[in-house]
């Protein structure tokens, strides 16, 4: 369940919500997800914006049930508006679970998307990711290159 506001194109908020169903035998592994996004326009080509989210767990940064993450960026338009550059940090941790210990950790993420044309785009990100598990250090770099085809795309700021 969720809501989204537009306020004359500068601004956008969305929420969104809702229990995560499993059986009674999963006992606290039971919860909530939720979502979190707004942005405001800075200028005609560029905008911050924050999220804020709880889901399911991603297995790529180490053990827990649920990520809870927190960030803040900035996007501008380059190359004449068929680019986006993105940068961004924040924060994310996860659940324990009975055999495995939680984590936390601060990350840094950079992204580039060049609009090719005819819905075709080309995406390159990097994430790093300095944090704990357990004693334990926590780096992760996470890099990822893209083609991507969305048929009627062409705005890039929601």
């Amino acid at each position: 369940m969720g809501v989204k506001w537009h306020v004359r194109d500068r601004a956008y908020l969305s929420l969104s919500g809702g229990p995560q169903l499993n059986t009674s035998s999963c006992n606290q592994q039971q919860g909530f997800a939720y979502n979190a996004a707004f942005s405001t326009r800075l200028s005609e080509s560029s905008q911050i914006y924050f999220l804020a989210a709880r889901e399911p767990e991603s297995s790529y940064l180490g053990p827990g049930l649920w990520l809870m993450t927190t960030s803040g960026g900035y996007q501008k338009q380059v190359m004449n508006k068929r680019a986006v550059l993105t940068v961004d940090a924040g924060y994310a941790t996860s659940s324990t679970l009975t055999v495995t210990n939680s984590y936390s950790a601060v990350y840094f993420d950079a992204s580039f998307v060049h609009q090719m044309g005819h819905g075709l785009s080309a995406s390159y990100s990097y994430r790093g990711y300095w944090g704990d598990s357990g004693g334990a250090n926590i780096n992760r770099n996470i890099s990822l290159f893209s083609v991507i085809w969305t048929p009627g795309a062409g705005h890039f700021f929601q």
